[in-house]
């Protein structure tokens, strides 16, 4: 970061506020050898994501959150926050008010009050004012008010969590703190600024977001998650509960994990657990709990579950958006009960961070010093061409059906499975009920998507070794024959378990992602890759088009064009700087994106 440089970051919806806010920044007194910037993010769908954005467009080490109607008065100000960064290196936010301890009730302005602001009506001499750090003194505050934030280095913004207008400020001041860093409010003799905010506040969300603050921040509720599936599964409930004070409970072994817990669970109780493991329990639907069903898998493998399973604290929790919208259509009268969560990721060296914040500084991110001994890899398996079985599904000519969807894979882009069904339902005039298209979707999953993904995945592979490139594979017994006909160039390395996994994608320059049925969503790999360092190569998705640019954070092909994944990498692997540049990048996008900061979505109900 820019030692040197000074950023000023406003979200505006007001060109009057915002030409006299930039006004009074512009009056500022810029000391010797600083520089100042400002941006301004207008149409932001929240406070913290229009200053996530702002803070990925400058590197500038002193960072400055404030409102469009407030002015700084202090013509000196850019000087003293420095000075007062300068006096400790644990402080990381200064305010102009705020509390100096945070009430139960999470509501700033009910506690002890600290700091100053212009009252209108007052004269003073703002011109000879000049603020003496030593003299004058800071106070300790557990939170400071968002009219203006003052910060030194990255910011661990929560725009997961408070995605609005409302708790925003004291999210920052709580991840500050989780960071080990001091927040303090100096003692201005007279007031560094005005906030002209006419004193009306909106309170039409506020409780909503106190709710997720205090689940956030206060006590949590009594949250359980559920093991006793396959070992992946676990291990993303190991990593999604890490620093936290869930209770995992064994399905396998209910008895011993599960009945001490009784008397505690009610209606405010979360459960967590993957693919339906325990989520049928009576026991759920008589506390009616929170219940979040996380399924990996296309949801038309678990109709029936999910109609045996459902009650009102009841969330399938999908991987994609099309998934989704593809149950809200099977179910149309339970809509709210399915919600869209990514997958998370993990660090192989996995450090414990409680508050889930991979860290911000420099040597929390020591990617340019990684060890990188394998070119590429993948990770994952696939089924046998002779394994894959055709039934006939039980509507219309099987043959035809199993053509046309693989004809629509063929040639469609974002595709997925369900939109393959409707299209032959439409080409034909033979109209589907929702019913009937759910039932064909799992004919296409299991059978059509199942054989295109393997020969996808095998022609990508075949076609990098063919070209001489060396492919490290993690997966099951069916990659040992593919790579018996490149010897040397396809290693086999076996299955591994997921930790293991994660060690192998550290030491890796690339990742091939594959995308079986996620048009619109994405897996655990994608930020596995990236939160280790590694340069993800994945076909289409619209959501990981949404976050990341081809050739900035990730290299995207079509699934199709094995010759542009090829040149891809080999740009990758024979330019280190743009292979650092893109994992660098990568990585400051998704310091959210693990599997702990997922947790936090359930608990505090964000989803």
């Amino acid at each position: 970061m820019d030692a040197d440089r000074i950023v000023f970051i406003i979200c505006s919806n007001n060109e009057t506020f915002l030409r006299e806010c930039l006004a009074y920044i512009g009056r500022l007194e810029v000391p010797e050898g600083k520089t100042t910037e400002v941006r301004v993010i207008k149409g932001a769908s929240s406070m913290l994501s229009g200053y996530s954005e702002a803070c990925r467009q400058t590197d500038a080490l002193y960072r400055v959150f404030l409102h469009q109607d407030v002015f700084i008065l202090n013509k000196r100000f850019i000087s003293d926050i420095i000075s007062i960064f300068s006096s400790d290196p644990e402080i990381g936010m200064i305010g102009v008010a705020g509390c100096r301890r945070i009430p139960e009730d999470l509501i700033m302005w009910s506690g002890d009050r600290l700091g100053s602001l212009f009252v209108r009506g007052r004269e003073h001499d703002y011109e000879d004012y000049r603020y003496d750090p030593v003299k004058d003194g800071y106070d300790e505050a557990e939170a400071t008010d968002g009219l203006l934030m003052a910060v030194k280095g990255d910011v661990p913004f929560r725009e997961d969590i408070f995605d609005g207008w409302d708790f925003y400020d004291l999210s920052m001041s709580e991840e500050m703190r989780r960071k080990g860093k001091k927040i303090v409010i100096p003692a201005q003799r007279l007031p560094w600024c005005l906030h002209d905010d006419g004193g009306v506040l909106s309170m039409l969300n506020y409780d909503r977001y106190r709710q997720r603050a205090m689940k956030l921040y206060g006590r949590p509720p009594l949250t359980i998650a559920l093991t006793g599936g396959f070992v992946t599964l676990d291990e993303f409930i190991k990593e999604m509960t890490k620093g936290t004070d869930a209770y995992i409970v064994d399905t396998k072994n209910p008895e011993k994990t599960l009945l001490p817990l009784i008397d505690r669970i009610d209606s405010e109780t979360v459960v967590i657990t993957f693919n339906n493991t325990g989520s049928g329990y009576d026991l759920w639907k008589q506390r009616n709990v929170r219940l979040y069903n996380i399924l990996v898998d296309h949801p038309a493998h678990f109709l029936e579950a999910i109609s045996a399973d459902y009650f009102p604290g009841y969330h399938a929790v999908l991987i994609d958006r099309g998934h989704r919208r593809f149950l809200r259509e099977v179910f149309p009268n339970i809509p709210s009960a399915f919600c869209f969560m990514p997958h998370g990721g993990s660090r192989a060296d996995s450090p414990a961070f409680p508050s889930g914040v991979l860290g911000g500084d420099e040597a929390d991110t020591p990617l340019r010093h990684q060890e990188k001994d394998i070119d590429i890899l993948y990770a994952g398996g696939f089924r046998a061409e002779e394994d894959i079985n055709f039934p006939p599904p039980p509507f219309g000519d099987p043959e035809a059906f199993y053509d046309h969807v693989i004809g629509y894979y063929e040639r469609e882009s974002y595709v997925e499975a369900q939109d393959a069904v409707n299209d032959l339902s439409s080409g034909t005039g033979d109209t589907l009920t929702p019913a009937e298209i759910a039932v064909m979707t799992n004919y296409a999953v299991k059978s059509v998507e199942a054989w295109y993904v393997a020969q996808r995945r095998q022609n990508l592979i075949k076609h990098l070794a063919g070209q001489g490139l060396t492919v490290h594979i993690i997966g099951n017994e069916v990659w040992r024959k593919t790579a018996a006909e490149y010897p040397g160039n396809i290693i086999y390395e076996g299955m591994k378990t997921p930790e293991e996994c994660l060690g192998f994608i550290s030491r890796a320059k690339v990742l091939i992602n594959d995308l079986p049925y996620f048009a619109e969503g994405a897996h655990e790999r994608v930020f596995n890759g990236m939160l280790n360092g590694t340069v993800v190569l994945s076909n289409e998705s619209r959501y990981l088009e949404e976050r990341f640019k081809d050739g900035e954070s990730i290299l995207f092909w079509d699934g199709r064009d094995l010759r542009e994944a090829e040149e891809k990498i080999r740009k990758v692997l024979s330019d280190d700087e743009y292979r650092l540049a893109i994992v660098e990048k990568a990585f400051s996008l998704t310091k959210r994106d693990t599997w702990r900061d997922r947790f936090d979505l359930c608990i505090t109900g964000s989803l």
